[in-house]
């Protein structure tokens, strides 16, 4: 294939302790980026998966965590998640907690969690609509997957929904007015093809 450009992507995850299909997180990242994966970090409380990078020549960490909403919230285990970042980071998240800065309504993990926020002076960012569709007449549409975000002040950033309807979630998409360092160009060679 003359002039094709095959991209590569490399996920990097992480699964619940107990290996049963639930919990988890996962990261997808264009193997075009230069990134070095961090270790993942996986409890039943939380699970992250996460990676460092450029971006503007800024090192940044960018992590996708899971919180189990079966299990109580550790301040304590998501404060020493933060410490470990050491750098400016991006945390996206299903963090199952409701503050009324971003939801209909508040619980005792969106309260946790909101003190935290306000006490380590994070930015957090949400779609600027509901991402959970509920089926349940008793439920209401929300916002729980947002991110919080530690960036210099030069970094414009803002979030979005992906509108799909074939599920109860709309994913979120983070914007950064930045770019990644990029690795440099080497040819794609993919064994069984040839040009």
């Amino acid at each position: 294939c003359v002039g094709c450009v095959w991209f590569w992507l490399e996920i990097i995850r992480v699964d619940y302790p107990d290996g049963i299909a639930h919990g988890g997180a996962a990261l997808i990242i264009s193997n075009q980026i230069k990134h070095s994966p961090l270790s993942p970090y996986s409890s039943i409380n939380i699970q992250s998966a996460k990676t460092t990078l450029k971006i503007n020549l800024v090192p940044i960490s960018i992590e996708s965590c899971y919180f189990s909403p079966e299990i109580s919230f550790s301040i304590r285990e998501l404060t020493t998640l933060l410490q470990s970042l050491k750098h400016s980071y991006i945390i996206g998240t299903d963090f199952n907690s409701k503050h009324q800065t971003r939801s209909r309504s508040t619980n005792t993990r969106g309260r946790a969690l909101h003190n935290l926020i306000t006490l380590k002076r994070l930015k957090v960012l949400s779609s600027p609509s509901p991402i959970y569709w509920p089926s349940h007449a008793n439920r209401h549409p929300d916002t729980i997957d947002f991110f919080i975000i530690n960036l210099p002040n030069h970094f414009s950033a803002d979030a979005s929904n992906l509108n799909d309807p074939t599920s109860d979630y709309t994913p979120v998409l983070l914007h950064i007015e930045a770019q990644p360092l990029m690795k440099p160009n080497q040819p794609v060679i993919t064994p069984g093809f040839t040009n």
